[in-house]
């Protein structure tokens, strides 16, 4: 690898750390966003059962998280999709 992909590959690596740390820091704004909008794509339920309710949201911390690890290590990484 020459000096200058190195250079290319310490900018993009900084860049995605950058921004990682930015949407990290409105995590819970977009996880309400998501939240939100999946809740909306389905029929509104009166009395839509809590626990289902925590899991969904949990479900969009995790989904967000690993998205948001997927961004920070580039293509090449590959973790374990969350169940």
């Amino acid at each position: 690898m020459s000096r200058s992909s190195d250079r290319d590959s310490t900018s993009l690596q900084a860049i995605r750390t950058e921004l990682v740390g930015r949407l990290r820091a409105r995590s819970s704004e977009i996880e309400d966003g998501i939240f939100t909008r999946i809740r909306g794509l389905s029929d509104p339920v009166e009395n839509e059962d809590a626990e289902y309710r925590a899991g969904l949201r949990a479900t969009v911390a995790e989904g967000l998280d690993y998205a948001l690890i997927s961004i920070e290590h580039g293509d090449e990484w590959s973790g374990p999709i969350p169940s």
